[in-house]
């Protein structure tokens, strides 16, 4: 079935193009460049910095060992290191 131009709209900025009801705006990920699905709303309330579920969950992790204790921080990184280096 082929879709009438008219039915087109085309969201601005970037690679955001949206079919209505075949498929959702394309944006590229802040942290990596993968090309993601996400709702043009998402988007305008992330001000364009949409990140992949990959980096938003490195994000998270970051921002939760940032603020961790300088002892806990360091206490952590050992036990993954030793972790790792045991494999």
């Amino acid at each position: 079935m082929a879709v009438p131009m008219a039915a087109v709209r085309w969201e601005s900025p970037g690679l955001c193009r949206c079919f209505p009801l075949l498929m959702s705006p394309i944006f590229p990920c802040k942290g990596c460049g993968t090309f993601i699905e996400r709702s043009a709303q998402h988007y305008r309330r992330m001000s364009g910095q949409v990140l992949c579920s990959t980096c938003a969950d490195a994000r998270r992790e970051s921002e939760a060992r940032s603020r961790l204790h300088p002892l806990q921080r360091l206490l952590a990184s050992l036990r993954q290191r030793l972790s790792g280096s045991g494999r």
